[in-house]
């Protein structure tokens, strides 16, 4: 055999062999990101931790990362829970703390008004009925914040939510004209979804003059739910929108009696079933706009 045969044999055979090893090695990798693939979906599953390795090889430092990673998530979920308790609590002892003593002051403003003792009984009846209404708004909003209130998802038509919505509104705002159109299904919380857009309804109402009107639309595109709610009154100036949603916000026009809480928890509950919520002025009015997924699974959020 020659020596040009001899180093092409030992060539094809070292080109072999690399290919054998570099396959081999190939299976061995793809072997082991299948196991770490399925192990980091039996933690997603049942929470089944990743053992850590000890080998010094690239994929065992990335399944240390990812172990690490797992451990991290489960004490931020730890800190999650403790602050939710901790946010419970809370609500708990401001709600003790400060109805007691309002009760009490309802209790002797009564008593004076019905004696005839105090010329400003009345005045402090009405501010006191306003205080409590407040507290109220304001421990719904957190506990709903907080994940304090369990939510039931269900199939339901939005229609008959938003008209259920808005009949409970003209009681309160005959004048006003309410405009409902479209529909599809949702998967909500029923009581919930229906004070969310009562809310919306009833701001536009109030920054609406009389006879002025009110169209709610609702259509579907693709994987989500669109409402709008949209009224022809004087709208928001612009440095004002983007603070709608916030607590406590009032806008120029606002009623005295307002809280500035009805949109703030409009968003919490809008935010619970997964969905964003925002405003913009429209083309006489303020137009707000809901948008839902729709989630063919069942949703229940833990307390």
């Amino acid at each position: 055999m020659s020596i040009i045969e001899t180093v092409f044999l030992t060539t094809t055979v070292i080109l072999l062999l690399s290919t054998v090893i570099f396959v081999c090695k190939y299976i061995n990798e793809r072997k082991k990101q299948r196991e770490l693939n399925k192990m980091i979906s039996d933690f997603m599953a049942s929470g089944e931790l990743i053992e850590i390795s000890l080998k010094e090889d690239d994929f065992s430092c990335l399944q240390n990362s990812v172990a690490e990673l797992q451990n991290k998530l489960i004490a931020e979920k730890k800190n999650l829970v403790k602050e939710i308790n901790s946010g419970k609590d809370l609500i708990a002892d401001i709600s003790h703390q400060l109805k007691t003593p309002i009760a009490g002051l309802r209790i002797y403003c009564e008593m004076d008004n019905t004696e005839g003792n105090c010329p400003n009984a009345v005045k402090e009846l009405q501010l006191i009925s306003k205080m409590e209404q407040l507290i109220a708004n304001l421990l719904h909003l957190e506990k709903i914040r907080s994940n304090v209130p369990e939510m039931h998802f269900e199939n339901y038509e939005i229609s008959q939510i938003i008209s259920d919505a808005a009949s409970e509104i003209k009681l309160l705002f005959p004048e006003r004209n309410i405009i409902v159109t479209g529909n599809a299904n949702v998967r909500c919380d029923k009581d919930y979804m229906s004070e969310a857009i009562e809310n919306i309804v009833k701001n536009a109402a109030e920054h609406t003059e009389k006879n002025g009107t009110i169209t709610i639309e609702t259509t579907q595109v693709d994987n989500a739910v669109i409402i709008t709610i949209e009224d022809n009154g004087c709208g928001v100036s612009e440095n004002q929108i983007d603070s709608l949603f916030k607590r406590f916000c009032k806008t120029d026009n606002s009623s005295p009696y307002s809280s500035g809480l009805g949109l703030a928890i409009s968003r919490a509950i809008i935010e619970k079933h997964h969905g964003i919520i925002f405003a913009e002025n429209g083309q006489q009015g303020l137009k707000i706009t809901i948008c839902i997924p729709i989630i063919d699974a069942i949703v229940k959020l833990d307390n």
